[in-house]
Parts: C-alpha cells; structure tokens; sequence
C-alpha cells in the first residue's frame, strides 16, 4: 500500500472554522491514497468532549457532527491498529526513547500504522514524527503560519493557557477542535524535555519548584499514601 497516512493536526485543518487553505484541494488530487488512522478519531473525539465539559457544549455538537462526515468520507479508509502495528509500535518507542526523545503515545502508533503499510504521515508537526524514522510531510509547508494563533500556546503559562481555553468555551467561539487538544502536544514537549533532563542528570537529579507547577512534574510526585 502507497500513500499518505493523515495526522490529528492534519484533520483538524478541516473542522468548521477554520480558514481557508489549500488542504482540501491537496486532499482531493491525492483522495484514493489518503488513510485515516483510529488513533486519529480517538484523538479528536477526546478533543470534543472535553470542550463540552468545559462549557462548549454547542461547539462540541458542530465539531461531533463534522466528524461523523469525516468518518463517512474515510468509511473504507479508516486504518486500525492491529498486533502488528502494536509491536512496531513498542518498538519504534523504544528505540526514540534510545536516542534522548520521549514521543507520546498518540503519534507513536500512527507512525506505525503508517509503517506496517507503507505510507507517509501527512502532519502539521514534523518534528513529533521524524524521530520515529517514518517518511513525513506538510501539505501545507510554506502556507501563512500566522493564521494559527494556537502556536503561541506554548509561550504562555499553563493557568493563561487555561483562562483562554475556559473563555473560548464559556463564549462558544473556540477556534476549532485542535484547541481543544493543544494543551496535550504542550504537556508532550514538556515531558520530552524533562526525559532527556532526567537521562543525562542520571542519579544526580534533584526536582524542585514552587506550585503551581507543569504537569509532566505531577507525575514524578510521590502520592500521598507513598509518601
């Protein structure tokens, strides 16, 4: 099998309200080779509700409904992840994790998905897929990046991240379904980083902070009851 294999970030390109790109025409000269992967609707229905949860409910039900069309589009492009790509999954997170890199586990098994057939992952984050040794690519590379205010995200503090996504929701004009996600890709890059931290520190680490802290950090404290 020859084609492209479509990452979350790529998907979220086509929910209501973004703008305009040259997405939907690339996705057409390409239709017949273009898969989605399970992992990807896992993703962006954990988007969906947690902006219902948050207090966008009405939002949620336009994006739930948007992907019920994607899941139409794809019906018999839809790729799981079976055994096989299961243990190249494990394998491929190993042998980046080798190498000082800490991929999450989401784009870990869309890389293998892509792997076991023998497609490229079309992706807006080259840098999550690159490390996993899997052939990738922006559709959209060179397009104006200065329509994805999202990207700013990760110069804010976890509580102004919070706000914005709280206000979004609470007004209802959340940009789109990948907002709802973003703070996931954040805490992902935060972990990484403490990873290869923790690697070269070796016994000699110390973890330290004031409150309120990241939440890579959360999981490196003792509970209560082990403490």
């Amino acid at each position: 099998m020859k084609g492209f294999l479509l990452d979350t970030s790529i998907i979220s390109e086509l929910a209501p309200g973004r703008q305009p790109s040259a997405l939907p025409q690339w996705l057409r000269d390409h239709r017949p080779s273009v898969f989605l992967p399970v992992v990807a609707v896992i993703e962006i229905e954990k988007g969906v509700s947690r902006l219902a949860r948050m207090g966008g409910s009405q939002r949620a039900k336009l994006l739930s409904l948007w992907l019920d069309r994607i899941l139409e589009t794809f019906s018999d492009r839809v790729l799981a992840l079976d055994v096989i790509a299961a243990r190249r999954a494990g394998t491929m997170s190993d042998a980046a994790r080798a190498t000082g890199r800490d991929p999450g586990l989401a784009d870990v098994m869309i890389a293998a998905i892509a792997n076991i057939h023998e497609l490229t992952v079309a992706t807006r984050n080259l840098r999550h897929f690159e490390p996993l040794g899997v052939p990738c690519l922006d559709p959209l590379a060179g397009a104006d990046h200065a329509r994805h205010p999202r990207r700013q995200l990760h110069r804010l503090p976890r509580q102004a991240r919070q706000r914005r996504a709280e206000a979004g929701a609470a007004d209802g004009v959340h940009a789109d379904v990948a907002d709802a996600f973003e703070l996931d890709e954040v805490i992902a890059t935060e972990r990484q980083l403490l990873y290869v931290a923790a690697t070269r520190a070796r016994d000699r680490l110390f973890v330290s902070g004031v409150a309120p802290g990241s939440e890579p950090f959360d999981e490196l404290r003792p509970s209560a009851a082990g403490a």
